[in-house]
C-alpha cells in the first residue's frame, strides 16, 4: 500500500493543474499494469517454496532479491520469525556460565559480597583465598563449580575461628565440595567452617573427608552459635556422602560430629549424612556431637528433617555420651529425624547410647528437651571397645537413655527397632530403656520386642505389629508419616520427597 500512495502521489504531482477525464483512464491503466506485475513476483515466489535444486534455490534468491530491491516485497513473515527464534535459542545456549574463561584467584573478585550479589566462588583458590583473609568473614558467598579441596587441604586450612568467627552466609547452590583432609589433633574447631556465630550455611554437598582434630569437630562446622546480635546460625539442605561410593571419617576428642561438632543455639534442617565413621572420647555423634541452649539467652537448638544412614560412631573412652544422629540433646528440640543402620561400639563403664539420641537432658534453668515424629534402627554393642576386664553399666536406647532426673521431657510418636550386642565378661548392664527413661515415659512410642526382649520404656509390638498403620494411635499418616504396610515400618514423608 505505501508503493501504491507514492505512485498517486507522484501522479498527482505531474498533473496537479490538468486533472481530466483522461489522465484518470491513464492511471487507472497505469496501476493496473502495476498490480498485475506484483502479483506475478508472488506466484513465482510461491512456486519456489517447495524444496529443490541447488540452481533453482540460487534462482529464488535472486528473484526475492530482485523483488526486494524493486519493489520493497518481502518473503513470509513467519518464516522470519522462525529464523529470528531459531537463532535466539542458538544464542542461549551458547551462553557460557558464570565461571567460565575466568582465572580468578581473590575471593572477591566477582560481586560484592552482600545478600542479592554475593562473591562468587568458581574454583579452589578462591577459596584458599577466602580462608586466609578473616576480613570477608562476614560476607555473602555463592559457590558456582564443584570443589576439589586436595591442593587447598595441604595447609590444613579452615574458615573462622573461636577469636574471629565467621557470621556471612555461603550458599552452597548445589554443587559439591570434595577431598578436604585435615590432620592436626591438638587444633580445635576444625571443619571446612571452624566456628560460625549467626551464619548461614545451606544448599551444599560433602564427599570424601578426612578430618582428625581435637575437640569441637564435624565435617561441615566445628561449633555453631548464636551471635550477640541474637542471630542464630542456620544450617539447611546439606548432604553428605549421598547416593556416592564414598566414606567420610571425623575423629577427636569430645564434641565430634558427622556434621557439627556442637550446636548452641542454632538450627539444623534437612540434612542426610550416610556412610560416615566418628570416633571421640564423649559427646560424639553420627551428625551433630551435642545440641544445645544458648546459656547467656536461653535460646533452644531445633534439629528437624535430619537424617543418619550407615553411621558408624565409637568412642575411645571408658565413659561417653553417644548416638547415631546426635550424642547429646540438652534442652533443645529434635523432629522429623531418624538414624538406620547405624553401629554405636563403646567401652563396658558407665555409657550412654541410643540409636538417634544419646542422652536428652533438661534442666531447672531451660526445661525439658523435645523428640516428636522421629525412628531409629540399628546395633549398639557394649563393652566390646576395649577396656577389657573393667566391669561397668549402660544405659542404652532407641532414642534416649536419660531425661536429667526431675525434669520431665518430651517423646512423641517415636519407634525404635533396636538390637545390641553386651560383652557378659566386662559388663553389667543394668537398663535397656527404648523411647522413654526413668522418670519420663514416652507418648505413642514403640519398640521391636522380637530384637529387643530386655527392652521396656516404651510399648512393646512385634515386628509383623509394626508394619500396620493401626498400630500407630494419633500419628499423622496424611502429612508426616507414610507406610508400606505388611513389608516395613512408618518412614517420613519427607524422605522421598
Amino acid at each position: 500500500m505505501k508503493v501504491l500512495n507514492k505512485i498517486i502521489q507522484h501522479f498527482k504531482s505531474q498533473h496537479r493543474n490538468k486533472l481530466k477525464k483522461e489522465s484518470f483512464v491513464f492511471l487507472s491503466l497505469y496501476l493496473s499494469l502495476f498490480l498485475c506485475f506484483i502479483v506475478s513476483c508472488e506466484v513465482k515466489l510461491a512456486n519456489t517454496i517447495p524444496a529443490v535444486s541447488d540452481e533453482e534455490v540460487d534462482e529464488r534468491g535472486e528473484e526475492e532479491e530482485a523483488c526486494r530491491s524493486s519493489f520493497n516485497c518481502t518473503i513470509n513473515e513467519e518464516e522470519e520469525e522462525e529464523v529470528e527464534e531459531e537463532e535466539e535459542v542458538e544464542e542461549e545456549e551458547e551462553t557460557p556460565g558464570t565461571c567460565d574463561g575466568l582465572s580468578l584467584t581473590l575471593y572477591n573478585e566477582l560481586g560484592s559480597g552482600v545478600t542479592g550479589d554475593p562473591y562468587i566462588i568458581c574454583n579452589e583458590t578462591q577459596m584458599t583465598h577466602l580462608q586466609e583473609n578473616s576480613a570477608g568473614w562476614g560476607d555473602y558467598f555463592r559457590l558456582e563449580e564443584d570443589l576439589d579441596l586436595t591442593v587447598y587441604s595441604s595447609t590444613e586450612r579452615v574458615i573462622g575461628s573461636n577469636s574471629t568467627r565467621f557470621s556471612g552466609e555461603f550458599n552452597g547452590n548445589n554443587h559439591t565440595i570434595s577431598n578436604f583432609t585435615f590432620g592436626n589433633s591438638s587444633q580445635d574447631y576444625v571443619g571446612i567452617f571452624g566456628y560460625i556465630d549467626g551464619a548461614s550455611i545451606k544448599n551444599l554437598n560433602l564427599i570424601d573427608f578426612s578430618i582428625t582434630a581435637k575437640d569441637y569437630v564435624g565435617l561441615l562446622v566445628g561449633y555453631a552459635g548464636e551471635n550477640s546480635a541474637g542471630t542464630v546460625s542456620q544450617i539447611s539442605n546439606i548432604n553428605v556422602g549421598v547416593n556416592i561410593s564414598a566414606h567420610n571419617s571425623v575423629s577427636g576428642n569430645t564434641y565430634i560430629g558427622g556434621l557439627v561438632g556442637r550446636l548452641e543455639g542454632s538450627q539444623v534442617s534437612t540434612v542426610v549424612v550416610e556412610d560416615v565413621a566418628v570416633t571421640g572420647a564423649d559427646l560424639i555423634g553420627g551428625v551433630i556431637g551435642e545440641a544445645t541452649y544458648n546459656s547467656t539467652t536461653g535460646t533452644r537448638s531445633d534439629v528437624s528433617k535430619v537424617g543418619s544412614i550407615r553411621a558408624e560412631v565409637t568412642s575411645t573412652a571408658s565413659y561417653c555420651i553417644m548416638g547415631g544422629g546426635i550424642g547429646k540433646l540438652m534442652e533443645s528440640d529434635v523432629e522429623f529425624s531418624y538414624a538406620t543402620f547405624f553401629q554405636l561400639t563403646m567401652g563396658a563403664y558407665s555409657n550412654w547410647a541410643g540409636g538417634l539420641i544419646g542422652h536428652v537432658f533438661g534442666s531447672s534453668g531451660g526445661g525439658g528437651s523435645a523428640v516428636n515424629d522421629s525412628y531409629t534402627s540399628g546395633i549398639i554393642q557394649v563393652g566390646i571397645y576395649g577396656y577389657s576386664g573393667t566391669e561397668g553399666s549402660a544405659a542404652v536406647a532407641g532414642i534416649s537413655p536419660m531425661n536429667g532426673g526431675s525434669i520431665s521431657n518430651s517423646v512423641v510418636h517415636t519407634y525404635a527397632r533396636l538390637d545390641y550386642e553386651w560383652d557378659e565378661t566386662t559388663t553389667s548392664p543394668y537398663s535397656h530403656y527404648i523411647n522413654g527413661v526413668w522418670s519420663a515415659s514416652p507418648t505413642d512410642s514403640y519398640f521391636d520386642s522380637e530384637l529387643c526382649s530386655e527392652c521396656s520404656g516404651a510399648t512393646s509390638k512385634t515386628e509383623s505389629e509394626l508394619q500396620l498403620q493401626s498400630t500407630f494411635s494419633g500419628w499423622d499418616f496424611s502429612s508426616i508419616w507414610t507406610i508400606e504396610e505388611g513389608s516395613d515400618s512408618p518412614k517420613l514423608q519427607w524422605e522421598t520427597e
